[in-house]
């Protein structure tokens, strides 16, 4: 929210008034993509303050970073699909080209979105003061100018870009501190043990209802 807000109060100082509203407007649908993150990093925290052991904060940052990437793309692909029609029925005005603002924003922020997990066991796992300097502060300078020279010399769609390149590079500066501070890396695991259990129950459970049902037949 602080960096849109920033966004858009560093282009009102060099590009047209209707180009701020059509940004105003990609802005305020891509942050629909913000929601079910949103909840999966605030499980997540939860989960990762209970960890007390290296493996035990390997496995918590993988398997939640899994889930936001997961959840994220497939609600990026579901905007990507319903945006354009909804842009079309609320607002008025170049929906097209809204559309394609807010499909270039909706990658930053889908980036964002999966690297949450990460910042969460940063912030809970490390030092605090350490990822403020290290991270928030260096990062948040570089996507700023970046926003400056890309308002003031570039076409609007460039500060997107640098949206983009920013969200990339608070997530690496994020994971390398934390695995300067705890050692934990991520390892990508399609389905882990407990998750296979838990499918096999599930699956289980729903056969055992299908042969059930045949029986009563």
């Amino acid at each position: 929210e602080i960096t849109w807000k920033g966004y858009l109060f560093i282009m009102s100082f060099f590009v047209a008034r209707a180009v701020v509203g059509d940004f105003s407007i990609a802005l305020s649908a891509n942050n629909l993509l913000t929601f079910l993150p949103l909840i999966i990093y605030n499980i997540s925290t939860l989960a990762i303050s209970k960890v007390t052991t290296k493996d035990g904060l390997n496995t918590a940052i993988s398997v939640f970073t899994k889930y936001a990437a997961v959840v994220s793309l497939l609600q990026f692909a579901g905007f990507l699909l319903l945006a354009g029609s909804a842009l079309s029925f609320f607002t008025e005005g170049n929906t097209e080209r809204i559309f394609y603002l807010a499909a270039l924003l909706g990658i930053g922020t889908t980036i964002s979105n999966i690297a949450t997990p990460i910042h969460a066991a940063s912030l809970l796992k490390g030092n605090a003061n350490k990822y403020l300097t290290r991270v928030m502060i260096p990062a948040g300078a570089l996507i700023v100018t970046g926003y400056i020279i890309a308002s003031a010399f570039f076409v609007p769609e460039t500060i997107i870009l640098v949206y983009i390149g920013g969200m990339l590079l608070f997530a690496g500066l994020g994971y390398m501190f934390l695995r300067e501070q705890t050692g934990a890396r991520l390892s990508f695991e399609l389905l882990t043990d407990s998750e296979r259990e838990v499918l096999s129950h599930f699956l289980g459970k729903i056969s055992g209802k299908g042969a059930a049902k045949k029986q009563y037949k």
